[in-house]
């Protein structure tokens, strides 16, 4: 009897376990727009280095062979079907928990929501753990713009990581660039006219012309301003978390809020079949 009660309690409790490895998870962002308190520090311009933004030519091994069909549409018997979407690891939720407060944060000048989602997921460990992208753009007065992913993992406690770049813009014009060109001009020099009663009026004299050789600058400058980086910033901080509690992530460029809740599925809706009323014998 005993032996049973134990076989029951372990199963009994590696349910439960099981149970609670399904949470809900709540992420908002918001970026701080206060430009006063931005220049208290000093940020990178970008986060790309020069290697960076230059790529190398190709080589000419490198380049793919010519299949025969270029500038030319395959044939439709050799258009492969469109492979489906893969199924995502976690499910989203339309409601938002947080929804009031973005409301709220609405009406402020400092600070703008940028990214706000909810979903339903497994929490695995950190080897395992789902990675959540995260590419949105927030553009007015600054452009500011947010990519990289959120993950959670379970170990003893639940943690989430953020790894994300921040990238503000400002409106402006780049440096002139200036083009020192030379361009020639003829000019006109003329001598003054003699009087009428001078011994040579009856002739006059040809005007000469004279090469003259001026430097001009001409300005390339755009006519409109263009959006140009301002100052970035990476977030990568991992975070330890309770469930059921609202949680703050803090950073100068960029807040984040988040709750992760143990979830429970709603039960399964009756058929109607299942909830129809047996009809009543009337014989």
């Amino acid at each position: 009897m005993k032996a049973s009660l134990a076989v029951m309690m372990l199963l009994l409790t590696g349910t439960v376990a099981q149970a609670a490895d399904l949470y809900r998870v709540e992420v908002m962002m918001f970026a701080y727009l206060d430009e006063q308190s931005a220049q208290k520090e000093h940020w990178q311009e970008t986060l790309e280095t020069e290697e960076e933004q230059i790529i190398p030519d190709a080589e000419v091994e490198d380049l793919p062979e010519d299949d025969g069909y270029a500038g030319e549409s395959l044939p439709v018997d050799d258009m492969t079907e469109e492979t489906p979407e893969p199924e995502l690891p976690y499910q989203p939720l339309e409601d938002l928990e947080f929804a009031d407060a973005a409301t709220r944060f609405a009406y402020r000048n400092d600070i703008a929501i940028i990214w706000h989602q909810a979903w339903v997921e497994e929490i695995q460990d950190a080897d395992n753990a789902i990675l959540h992208d995260v590419d949105t753009v927030l553009e007015g007065e600054l452009k500011v713009q947010v990519s990289g992913s959120v993950r959670l993992h379970r170990s003893r406690y639940i943690h989430i990581t953020p790894d994300l770049s921040v990238q503000q813009y400002v409106l402006g014009f780049p440096l002139d660039e200036t083009d020192i060109q030379e361009e020639t001009s003829e000019t006109e020099i003329t001598e003054p006219a003699a009087p009428q009663d001078h011994p040579f009026a009856a002739f006059r004299m040809e005007p000469e012309l004279i090469q003259e050789t001026e430097v001009t600058k001409l300005e390339l400058a755009p006519e409109e301003p263009v959006w140009m980086p301002l100052r970035a910033a990476h977030i990568d901080r991992s975070r330890r978390m309770r469930s059921d509690e609202v949680h703050y992530l803090d950073h100068p460029l960029l807040g984040m809020v988040v709750k992760v809740t143990p979830y429970e599925a709603p039960p399964e809706e009756e058929t109607s079949e299942d909830s129809a009323a047996p009809e009543a014998d009337l014989n």
